[in-house]
């Protein structure tokens, strides 16, 4: 992607090879690596190695839309508990529609 974002199914380097390219400890990169996967946004397929994940999936799709709306109002300086009641107001009036 043009945005400095890479595109769901980019193949990732091995732990050694980034952490060999970063100076960092192997064990950074496989914590690092690990949280990326447990977060679904990438896929560790063994020796096939570690893939950005896709993002066309209904998870995905909402994950990026609580995201925008995180930054949006963080942009907009609404508060945290604020910002909640905001999508459970809208979640309640989806349910009841």
């Amino acid at each position: 992607m043009q945005d400095g974002r890479l595109a769901p199914g980019t193949r990732l380097p091995t732990v050694r090879a980034l952490a060999a390219d970063l100076d960092v400890a192997v064990n950074t990169v496989a914590k690092a690596f690990r949280r990326l996967e447990e977060a679904r946004i990438v896929i560790t397929r063994g020796r096939a190695g570690t893939v950005i994940a896709p993002l066309d999936g209904p998870a995905s799709r909402l994950e990026k839309a609580a995201r925008d709306f995180a930054e949006l109002s963080v942009q907009l300086g609404i508060d945290h508990e604020r910002a909640e009641r905001l999508v459970k107001a809208a979640l309640t009036a989806a349910r009841t529609s």
